[in-house]
């Protein structure tokens, strides 16, 4: 995969309004959004199993995963990620990348349109992820929240808020959050949603309401809620599909 600039995180943090902190635990995510050709979503995917034995043989240490966009503006896209890394990962791969770059540009790039890479911090104090050992889900609904950059204290003291409370009551929905750092417009952070199959996308039967109501009472419910609505300029969602065959694990 072509390398990307990489701006430097602590610039970006403050460009957005937060805070630059010390990195304590693997939190980055480096996502690659690809557009294909017309017509050559197939000759991509076809492309992908290869690039992925490309991976296979190499024994690289990292995992690489994709979704096909199948539901909203980015429909028939092809969306890869690479998780759990701290920065200074990013070091010394310089040779893995030049073979990655080769094979990239010889099995995906002749059925790309065009690639964008980002990077992303997991927010662990927001998110209610599935149990650890979980396979990924056959789908993901995504949420895309893009907030005032003054009010970006205010958004995150919130979800950690909602957390808590969720957690408290063992609310059944779980899900991941990140926060943008870099490779797009921002604040803007993402609501990621396993989903095992369609019967899953049914709202449970306790809502997200009636759940933080109950834990916290219907005050505070309201004011956490209402933090999170004041705080978003506007919501875009999406619906991604795992492909496990054009991705890659390493072995454990």
């Amino acid at each position: 995969m072509k390398k990307r600039t990489l701006f430097v995180a602590a610039a970006a943090l403050l460009a957005f309004g937060l805070p630059a902190l010390a990195q304590k635990n693997p939190t980055v995510a480096s996502i690659t959004v690809w557009k294909t050709q017309p017509g050559a979503g197939a000759a991509f995917a076809e492309g992908r199993k290869k690039h992925m034995d490309f991976h296979r043989q190499q024994k690289d240490a990292w995992g690489w995963h994709t979704w096909e966009i199948i539901a909203g503006e980015r429909e028939g896209q092809f969306l890869t990620g690479t998780f759990g890394h701290y920065w200074k990962d990013f070091d010394g791969r310089e040779a893995f990348d030049a073979l990655d770059g080769a094979d990239s540009a010889k099995n995906l790039m002749p059925h790309v349109a065009s690639a964008e890479t980002s990077y992303w911090a997991y927010l662990t104090d927001s998110s209610r992820p599935p149990a650890a050992d979980a396979a990924p889900p056959a789908f993901l609904q995504i949420a895309h929240y893009y907030v005032n950059v003054a009010d970006t204290p205010r958004f995150e003291d919130a979800l950690e808020e909602v957390k808590a409370a969720l957690d408290k009551v063992e609310w059944p929905v779980h899900s991941r959050w990140y926060r943008l750092i870099s490779g797009g417009r921002g604040p803007q952070y993402v609501l990621s949603t396993g989903r095992a199959n369609w019967a899953a996308f049914a709202p449970p039967e306790k809502t997200l309401l009636e759940g933080l109501t109950e834990a916290v009472g219907a005050r505070r419910a309201t004011e956490l809620l209402d933090a999170v609505r004041e705080s978003t300029k506007y919501i875009e969602t999406e619906i991604f599909a795992y492909r496990a065959d054009l991705s890659y694990e390493p072995a454990k």
